[in-house]
Parts: C-alpha cells; structure tokens; sequence
C-alpha cells in the first residue's frame, strides 16, 4: 500500500477503533455489573451455572472447556470441575480480542 493510499484509510480505521473501544467499555460494563449483581455469590460456578453465565449451551460450553485455543479454565474440585466467574470474564475478553486479531 502506498503512502496515498495508506492516508485515505485513516478516517476508517479511526471509526473501526472507536467503535472497537466503545465494544470494550460496553463489555467492562458488563462485567462490573455481574460483579456488582446480589447472585454473585461465591464467584464458583459448576459447569452448567458457567454455560449459563456466559450465555451460551451446554456443549458450546464443552467445546471451550476441552478443545481449541482458547480454553476455559476450571479447577478440578471432588470430582466436579469448578469455575471462577474471573475465568470466565478474562476468557470472553481474551476470546474478543483474538477473534478480532487484535491479539
């Protein structure tokens, strides 16, 4: 890309980066307002209550749990996998970031 070229991006790029820092103030938002809710307990959450946080099924759950490059992390507890609702806020991040190749 040549220099000309390269300055008529500009103003697009910069409407891509606002919009990019109004999705992440948008999103840590979000996450204080779980952080902040009365059901935010103990911050563990059993492989089913983390699906449902994150608003996804049970098996696009498992997907992230066991597979890909992006995993969820749990922490084996009695023979039952624990999550911290941490984990799980850090992987919808770090999940945003990487499927925008920001990261």
């Amino acid at each position: 890309m040549n220099l000309v070229n390269g300055i008529r991006c500009v103003p697009e790029l910069s409407e891509k980066l606002e919009c990019v820092q109004r999705e992440l103030s948008a999103m840590r938002a979000d996450i204080l307002k779980r952080k902040e809710s009365p059901t935010n307990d103990d911050g563990w959450l059993d492989a089913k209550r983390a699906a449902k946080y994150l608003g996804m099924s049970a098996s696009t759950f498992d997907k992230y749990r066991y597979t890909g490059d992006i995993r969820i992390k749990g922490y084996p507890v009695g023979g039952k996998t624990l999550y911290k609702k941490q984990d799980l806020d850090s992987f919808v991040m770090l999940f945003d970031i990487k499927s925008r190749g920001l990261a």
